[in-house]
């Protein structure tokens, strides 16, 4: 699905008003959307519905993806900052090439996730589910994971 900045936008709007129990809020539904290269910056996707979601090549910082189904999405070669993916559904997600910064995946499901020729720095994994998670040729500086890990 294409999603052009102005529907993204009203989606984020309700989503925001669905998190604060207010007027016609909605929860985001943004599964199996098109948000290649885009640029987020301070949103709060907490408990959205992403899953397939395609943000190959996007700049995302300062973001909320907390609790939130992101299984099989697509963050290559994302720059992702400051960003809390906790408790969130990351089955079969793909970080393979990204950026991570200050990235909180904790308690997350990564099971099966691909973060080849990952960056990571200051990047926190405790009591992630990281089954079958493939971290060849990942750069880890500052993060929670052991050398057995990779």
């Amino acid at each position: 699905m294409d999603m052009d900045k102005e529907k993204l936008a009203e989606i984020l709007s309700k989503h925001l008003e669905w998190l604060q129990h207010r007027g016609n809020g909605k929860l985001a539904e943004l599964s199996c959307a098109y948000l290649r290269e885009i640029q987020l910056d301070h949103v709060n996707l907490s408990h959205a519905n992403l899953g397939h979601v395609d943000f190959r090549g996007s700049e995302l910082g300062y973001i909320e993806f907390r609790g939130s189904n992101l299984g099989g999405a697509n963050f290559s070669d994302v720059a992702l900052e400051y960003a809390d993916l906790s408790n969130a559904d990351l089955r079969q997600a793909n970080f393979n090439g990204a950026n991570l910064y200050y990235v909180n995946f904790s308690n997350a499901d990564l099971e099966g996730a691909d973060f080849r020729n990952t960056y990571l720095e200051h990047v926190s994994f405790y009591g992630a589910d990281i089954e079958d998670v493939d971290f060849t040729n990942a750069d880890p500086h500052y993060t929670d994971l052991l050398e057995e890990d990779f």
